[in-house]
């Protein structure tokens, strides 16, 4: 799929409603829950500074188990070497967050919980994707036997929810850029995703686009909605920008002739 001048935006690269992502963070952090994760934050700011990587790592898994705990099976946590540019990335095939050290040890808890929180909508996401449809999620994300096995036993129901439509967004954009990066002559294909049949890639490179905005709009984008709306419950007054532009200005960025990895920022 690919936006194009003078074409119309295909359907399944139409923003989702911010007022659905709304309800839908709401749904699961409940008033109660994120009254008492506020106060760890609270608590937590003006000491992490004197906490060393490890102690870090686990503070965050605390976190992950207080708002993702009963949503998806925890990542394990990792330090790689000191990038310039990366910060973190999640990875499906060992199920793992991992962190560059330049970017961990010098950040504030604000900065890092941000960039957390992002990749660990990422790993929800995914294990989302893999309840909707393991079959054909497991050959894209390639998990580790027992998150597959975990998400078989807690299949997703199929309907009209934000969640089902986020995990089948989340798992048409991953498919998209996969095929858009596969050998120029590959021909297109179709997944049937509940009722739905998308098509998904097509004859050529993903330096055209193919692939990559439905990965952008359809992945990163929706999961940096979700991080910016549940980022500010816990700091209102954060003067940090996302990591990603808003749907809107990334299709428009791109109808004006703005490459994809460009316009995604």
């Amino acid at each position: 799929m690919l936006i194009q001048r003078g074409k119309p935006i295909p359907e399944e690269l139409l923003p989702i409603n911010p007022s659905l992502i709304s309800q839908f963070v709401d749904s699961i952090i409940p008033a109660k829950s994120l009254n008492l994760i506020k106060t760890k934050v609270i608590r937590m700011q003006p000491e992490w500074a004197y906490l060393d990587v490890n102690m870090r790592l686990n503070t965050l898994n605390m976190f992950y188990e207080d708002i993702f705990g009963s949503l998806c099976p925890k990542p394990t946590s990792k330090i790689t070497f000191s990038r310039v540019r990366y910060t973190a990335s999640f990875h499906s095939e060992d199920w793992s967050m991992r962190f560059s050290e330049n970017f961990f040890v010098s950040n504030t808890f604000e900065q890092t919980f941000r960039t957390w929180l992002h990749e660990s909508f990422h790993s929800f996401l995914h294990f989302s994707s893999l309840r909707l449809n393991p079959s054909v999620a497991s050959d894209v994300f390639s998990p580790p036997s027992l998150i597959l096995d975990t998400a078989r036993k807690n299949p997703l129901k199929l309907d009209s929810s934000t969640l089902v439509l986020l995990a089948k967004r989340n798992l048409l954009g991953v498919l998209d850029r996969s095929l858009g990066q596969m050998n120029p002559v590959s021909s297109a294909r179709s997944v049937r995703l509940g009722d739905d049949i998308f098509s998904v890639g097509s004859a050529g490179s993903s330096m055209t686009g193919t692939g990559l905005d439905s990965y952008y709009l359809n992945v990163e984008i929706n999961v940096e909605n979700l991080t910016d709306i549940t980022f500010k419950k816990f700091f209102p007054y954060s003067t940090l920008k996302r990591s990603y532009a808003r749907a809107e200005d990334y299709i428009r960025n791109r109808l004006n002739g703005m490459a994809p990895v460009y316009a995604a920022r």
